[in-house]
């Protein structure tokens, strides 16, 4: 079900106020348009790049990407990182495909059928080991 069936005629007529991060995302708003409502949006919050040199990644079995802003994070921050043991988890097909350009080898991904939730795609990784 989508964001517009769930609108459906009922609020065909109200203004909507789209809250996104960074910037709305294109297929929201193509669908909005061709619904015919009436939207705006606002960026409520950006993502930035923080100083993360401090940790010492050798240190962690798993790292676990959300977006792809985390992947440039990674990257910006440790531009000689190699994976070697590394497992690298990722949750969308956005952050997923930012880590493989990357040239990240990415073992966890969500959401999945299997796994809906990255919680539920670390479980389920770590019960096959």
């Amino acid at each position: 079900m989508s964001v517009v069936d769930i609108i459906g005629a009922k609020h065909k007529n109200e203004n909507f106020l789209v809250a996104c991060t960074d910037s709305l995302r294109p297929e929201l708003a193509k669908a909005l348009t061709a619904a015919n409502l009436k939207f705006g949006s606002a960026v409520f919050m950006t993502s930035v790049i923080g100083d993360i040199k401090h940790l010492t990644l050798a240190d962690y079995s798993v790292m676990v990407f959300y977006s792809p802003c985390d992947i440039k994070s990674l990257l910006e921050n440790y531009p000689d990182f190699k994976q070697e043991g590394t497992i690298i988890a990722t949750y969308g097909d956005k952050t997923a495909q930012a880590a493989k350009d990357a040239g990240l080898n990415v073992e966890i991904m969500a959401p999945t059928p299997q796994a809906p939730s990255i919680a539920q795609a670390l479980s389920l990784y770590c019960s096959q080991l």
